[in-house]
């Protein structure tokens, strides 16, 4: 992998879209998405919004992840800003056997990236960049039971229930179900 290394160029909404790997000058890119997705209120693991110091942190562990072959993670660019991203981790934690065949999905796009047929795209183009440079065989993503849009996207494309883990996603101090979907690849 390359710092930056294209992906796909996609063109929707009049507006062409890079699918790309990450570079470090990102940072204040991905700071500012995560930040307008706190201030939305959007289902994410992060409820308040993040230093720079821990938007490196969390950077540098994706750019070591793609560089190990344990990750992807594609950078969504709209007009020189980052608009979204996708990754895939190898997931450590759910399998006792060799090879670590599941990967972890995390989609996130800005509120004026949704709806034109963008994370369609990006997940198809995530999954296929998984399978080539992880050989993962599954791919599980959690949902917060309340985020039906989301819950709806990824049965879409296939991904089907297979577990629940009751109050297992805490947001603003309320407790929600948090939903298991696995997609077979």
């Amino acid at each position: 992998m390359k710092f930056g290394e294209i992906v796909k160029k996609i063109k929707l909404a009049k507006k062409e879209i890079i699918l790309r790997y990450p570079k470090i000058e990102d940072l204040n890119g991905f700071r500012c998405l995560t930040n307008s997705l706190v201030e939305e209120g959007a289902f994410i693991n992060i409820q308040t919004k993040i230093s720079r110091k821990k938007e490196l942190e969390w950077l540098l562990d994706q750019i070591k992840n793609i560089e190990n072959k344990k990750g992807i993670l594609l950078v969504v660019e709209i007009d020189g800003e980052i608009k979204g991203f996708a990754t895939i981790e190898k997931s450590w934690g759910l399998t006792r056997q060799p090879g670590f065949h599941i990967g972890e999905l995390e989609i996130n796009l800005a509120k004026d990236a949704r709806r034109i047929g963008l994370g369609d795209r990006l997940l198809l183009i995530a999954i296929r960049e998984a399978k080539k440079r992880l050989k993962i065989k599954i791919i599980f993503i959690d949902v917060a039971k309340p985020n039906k849009i989301a819950l709806n996207f990824y049965e879409k494309h296939g991904f089907k229930k297979v577990g629940v883990i009751r109050k297992g996603f805490k947001y603003h101090g309320k407790y929600f179900n948090d939903l298991i979907l696995v997609k077979y690849l």
